[in-house]
This record gives C-alpha cells, sequence and structure tokens, in this order.
C-alpha cells in the first residue's frame, strides 16, 4: 500500500484475560487437556441462576414496542433521572471510618439526570474517555488492575502504564505515600484511576485511602477515574463509600461509576456521573465530545436501559448482591485453609465480589 494503514500505537494493545484463550484453547486441542475457564468471571457459565423475578421484569420489558426503538443519544431520560436520585441518596450518607468512628465526608453536588450518560458497556466508556485526553497526559493506575484500563492507557499514550503498587501484605492497599511520589516524578500525569472493590484483587478500600486519594489529586490538581462497578457487593464488615461520599471540590471523571449490578452480561450497562461541581473546562468537554461520539455511531435500543427503574425498585435486589449467595463469601477462605501456615505463601482473602471464588496468592 502507498502508506501504512496502521495506528502506531495498535500493537501496544494487550488484554491478558482474553488472550489467554487462544494459548489455553491449543492445549485444549492439542492434549486434550480439560480446561477450566476462569478467565471473564462469567456468572450464568459458573451456574448462576438468574432469579424468576429479574426474568419476569425483562421479558414484560420485551413485550413493549418502545423498547425496539433507539434511545437519546444519552440514554433513556427516565432511566437516567431514577440512578441520579439513587446516587444522590447515597452521596449525603456518613462516612464509617475502619475503626467505627465518622470520618468527615465531603460529598459530590446534587446530581441531576444530565449528568449521567448510558454507554455500551463498561469497555465503552472507559475507551472513550482515554481516546479523547490530550496524548500527552498520563493517567496513573494501579497494579494490578482491570485490563481495560491499561490498555486503553498505553493505546492513548504509547508508552507503558505509569503504575502504583497495591501491596498483598496490606491487604492490597495502595502506598499513598508512593503513588504521590509518581505523581511527583511524572509532571505529565493528570489523572488517577481507582478501582472499588478492587478488580482482580477483590479489595475493599478503607474509607482513609480514598479521603487519602483525594487529597493527593487535591493538592497536585488532578481529576480521579472511580471505577466503582461492585461496589454495592462486599462481604465482610470492612466498611468502605463511595467516591462521591468524599470527593470535595476535586474533579472526577464523567466516567465515574460504571453500574453492573445485575446477573450476566446482557445487562452490563455503564453511566457516566459528575460528582462535583467542576474546577476546570476539560471535563466537560470530554463529556460533550463523548456524547458526540455517541451520535456518530448507531444509538443503543431502549432496552436494557428502560430496564433500570424497574429491576432497582424491588426491595430485595441490594441484600441479593450484598450478601451474596450464602456460600460465596466463605469460599475465597477455602484456598486460604489449604495453604495456611506455609511459609512460602502469603495469602490474601478478597472481601469483594472479583473474583468470590478466589484467594490471591504471592510467593514472598
Amino acid at each position: 500500500m502507498r502508506r501504512s494503514i496502521v495506528h502506531p500505537h495498535a500493537g501496544k494493545i494487550h488484554y491478558e484475560i482474553r488472550d489467554i484463550v487462544a494459548v489455553a484453547k491449543t492445549i485444549e486441542s492439542r492434549w486434550h487437556i480439560p480446561i477450566i475457564w476462569e478467565n471473564i468471571g462469567d456468572p450464568v457459565k459458573k451456574g448462576e441462576i438468574v432469579p424468576e423475578w429479574i426474568r419476569s421484569i425483562v421479558a414484560e420489558k420485551t413485550k413493549e414496542n418502545c423498547s425496539y426503538a433507539y434511545s437519546e443519544t444519552e440514554g433513556i431520560g427516565e432511566s437516567r433521572e431514577f440512578l441520579a436520585a439513587q446516587a444522590n441518596q447515597r452521596r449525603t450518607q456518613d462516612v464509617q471510618g475502619t475503626n467505627g468512628n465518622t470520618l468527615p465526608g465531603a460529598p459530590c453536588s446534587r446530581l441531576k439526570q444530565e449528568d449521567i450518560i448510558f454507554f455500551n458497556g463498561l469497555g465503552d466508556a472507559i475507551g472513550k474517555l482515554y481516546h479523547l485526553l490530550n496524548p500527552v497526559s498520563r493517567i496513573l493506575i494501579p497494579s494490578p488492575c482491570y485490563p481495560a484500563h491499561a490498555g486503553a492507557e498505553t493505546f492513548h499514550s504509547g508508552k507503558p502504564p505509569i503504575t502504583y503498587l497495591l501491596d498483598p501484605l496490606r491487604n492490597w492497599e495502595p502506598d499513598l505515600n508512593q503513588l504521590e511520589q509518581l505523581v511527583e516524578m511524572n509532571p505529565d500525569v493528570v489523572g488517577i484511576v481507582y478501582i472499588n472493590p478492587g478488580n482482580p484483587t477483590g479489595t475493599v478500600y478503607a474509607p482513609e485511602t480514598l479521603l487519602g486519594i483525594v487529597e493527593i489529586a487535591r493538592r497536585h490538581g488532578l481529576f480521579i477515574i472511580a471505577d466503582e462497578t461492585y461496589l454495592n457487593i462486599h462481604f465482610g464488615p470492612s466498611p468502605t463509600a463511595s467516591l462521591a461520599q468524599v470527593i470535595g471540590d476535586v474533579p472526577v471523571s464523567p466516567f465515574v461509576q460504571f453500574l453492573r449490578k445485575f446477573p450476566g452480561p446482557a445487562l452490563a450497562v455503564a453511566g457516566s456521573k459528575y460528582t462535583t461541581k467542576q474546577r476546570t473546562e476539560n471535563l466537560p468537554s470530554i463529556s460533550k465530545a463523548s456524547l458526540r461520539q455517541n451520535g456518530l455511531k448507531s444509538v443503543p435500543l431502549a432496552f436494557p436501559n428502560s430496564a433500570f427503574p424497574p429491576l432497582w425498585v424491588i426491595p430485595n435486589i441490594l441484600p441479593i448482591w450484598k450478601n451474596g449467595k450464602p456460600n460465596l463469601p466463605s469460599e475465597p477462605r477455602k484456598p486460604v485453609k489449604l495453604f495456611e501456615g506455609k511459609k512460602a505463601l502469603h495469602l490474601s482473602c478478597p472481601k469483594g465480589p472479583f473474583m468470590p471464588r478466589f484467594c490471591l496468592i504471592r510467593i514472598s
């Protein structure tokens, strides 16, 4: 061809939990070794049954002719208004510290329908955010990290991610001193990613950690990308908080809370939120640009966006996820007991749902 058509950063994209599938299939076909597939954590493939009341609501929605119409570019207005109201209930809740004390909260500004945008899942929202950043701007991400963040940051910058370490000896919490040093050493860093509960570590961040990240962002003029996909799904007594309860006046990415509360991938819908009165014009500009990008492609159908309000008002939806099935919180402890007392290993039992049947092991 007269010129190369390949983007110079195309070869830098890697997605380990997908890439490993080709290797596993080769092993499976060549040596006939059965594979237990754990790479994407699909609950339906693991035998989880979608509750009948959820199936019933979804079935009724599919009977409505309007479910097959295009939605507004931002998403169904009724659903966005409903989710804004749900978020506003949480933003004013007290923040409980790890010692049971009440911490000083700094809630975000009150959300409106216009502050929420629907995307076609988490990957779509992440991809748009990083794509619209200035190419010289860098985002500080945790390690280990959900690969979609790492891949999007690598593609947009053309460089390896700048990462702050999550320490397995401290329940996979970050070292805030090291995090701030990285910010100071890398003047191109403009934002910090935090994922709570951790993906893939399963860590539920202490509220004090969130306050520390917010304070670092405030001191250095950064914004925060907060991935709170599974915030309502954690096990054990460990307290945590939403960033909306502590963010104060720190700018936050439009893609703050990714909403995936229902079993199976079919109802995975990502939403964006402003959780603060912006101190900069940059983030609203990114939000407007992302809307234009949504408008350039085929606008999503009204369903499943329209299913959120009737599903969410069912009084037992949050207890189902917060408490989990009776056996789920105990599953991660099984490997802990199996390897208990082995001096060469450090074991950490996850408090969050990712993955609820795994315990992360680190050779010390």
